[in-house]
């Protein structure tokens, strides 16, 4: 369980990242 909130965590970073990357802190 822990491998999978890790990738979703990573994956969800990046698509943040990608959608909004003025909200990166």
């Amino acid at each position: 369980l822990s491998l999978l909130i890790l990738f979703f965590y990573l994956f969800s970073d990046g698509l943040r990242d990608a959608f909004d990357p003025k909200m990166r802190k």
